[in-house]
């Protein structure tokens, strides 16, 4: 069992996808029993046993689905020669199997490496994100600055001729130097082929706004820059690196969960209106 956990903990580390199968109901004969553990990776290959045999082969082709579809399931397998659920077995046991998928974690691309870029990587490394941060400047694209990243990406030769694939699903937060950079960066990310999740770019509502009207008169579709986020984050007041960073992060997060970001607490006009029924009740 500790070989499983350190196992276990090692893909986490980094960044697997695989599927944890733990037998969490067993009753009758069977080749193993409650809390016998499994790890499977995509294409089927595995880590440890739940007993071979039959049993296991069907556990493992339903593992690889549950990866493919992204949810985790329970399964449950009898070993009897036939009928629902049948291994092919002849134990005349049962049992239920618990199939929890891990992902890769979402992955965070942060185009530029100066002062806004550092209090960003951190919250989003705080709340699970991979990151890698991009810049054209040795000073700022280096390890011993952004130590506590997944990846550091010295973009040689400028934004414009970066050649970095996003990935589906990617954040992509764009925060560089100045305006141009930031312009050569969209145009790279709304070229490329594949769907980010989130894309912002850090910028005043002026900058904003010219920065979508030279990308539209370069023929850029106007629904992929309507998917842009710029400005990027929530309405917080921020000001500060640090807070126009949780601003950031809290938007990225909002994306992530499928929320709007919202205030959680009901509208003080809804509070009035309680505390009047509740007066009425007394």
């Amino acid at each position: 069992m500790h070989e499983c956990h350190e196992k276990t903990l090692e893909y986490l580390r980094d960044g697997k996808s695989f599927v944890v199968a733990t037998i969490i109901r067993s009753s009758g004969s069977t080749p193993r029993k409650i809390g016998t553990r499994m790890l499977v990776r995509p294409g089927g290959k595995i880590d440890f046993t739940l007993g071979g045999g039959p049993f296991e082969a069907l556990a493992i082709e339903d593992a690889k689905q549950a990866l493919a579809d992204g949810e985790s399931r329970i399964r449950r397998y009898r070993f009897l020669p036939v009928g629902e659920d049948a291994t092919g077995m002849t134990c005349g046991g049962e049992v239920e199997v618990f199939l929890e998928v891990h992902g890769p974690p979402d992955r965070l691309v942060i185009y530029g490496g100066g002062h806004l870029a550092v209090p960003i990587a951190q919250l989003a490394r705080d709340t699970g994100f991979r990151i890698v941060v991009v810049d054209d400047r040795e000073e700022f694209a280096n390890e011993k600055r952004f130590h506590f990243v997944d990846e550091v990406v010295l973009a040689d030769g400028g934004y414009a001729a970066l050649d970095f694939p996003v990935e589906e699903g990617d954040f992509l937060v764009v925060v560089t130097r100045c305006h141009q950079t930031d312009e050569a960066c969209l145009r790279n990310i709304l070229h490329d082929d594949r769907t980010p999740a989130f894309v912002g770019v850090v910028a005043s509502r002026r900058k904003a706004k010219e920065l979508r009207k030279t990308l539209l008169a370069e023929g850029v579709p106007a629904d992929a820059l309507e998917a842009v986020r710029s400005p990027v984050g929530l309405d917080i007041g921020a000001e500060t690196p640090s807070e126009i960073a949780v601003s950031i992060v809290a938007e990225m997060l909002a994306v992530r969960a499928g929320r709007g970001g919202e205030s959680m607490s009901p509208p003080a006009e809804s509070c009035a209106v309680v505390e009047r029924v509740a007066r009425t009740l007394r």
